[in-house]
């Protein structure tokens, strides 16, 4: 199952345009590849749903607003950016 993850990750990361695989490319390959961790999610079938959702949207051009993001360039955020469940993306 392993393989599998990571070659439809580099198959993302490819055909999106970006030099390296990274989180978001591995965990749409975990959700669509392994039922039991879609049952591990609190909210159940909709959670997954909307995960999948942002990564789909990430994938046709929603993603291009996380530039400079922690994940993209390393920079942490500052302390009190946001409330409790605020994200920067």
């Amino acid at each position: 199952m392993v393989a599998t993850v990571i070659a439809g990750a580099r198959r993302r990361a490819v055909r999106d345009g970006d030099a390296q695989i990274d989180t978001a490319h591995l965990l749409h390959g975990l959700l669509e590849s392994d039922p039991d961790l879609r049952e591990v999610f609190p909210g159940g079938t909709p959670q997954v749903i909307r995960l999948l959702g942002y990564l789909v949207q990430r994938v046709i051009g929603y993603g291009l607003r996380w530039s400079g993001t922690v994940e993209v360039s390393g920079a942490a955020p500052s302390a009190g950016s946001g409330p409790a469940g605020w994200s920067p993306a």
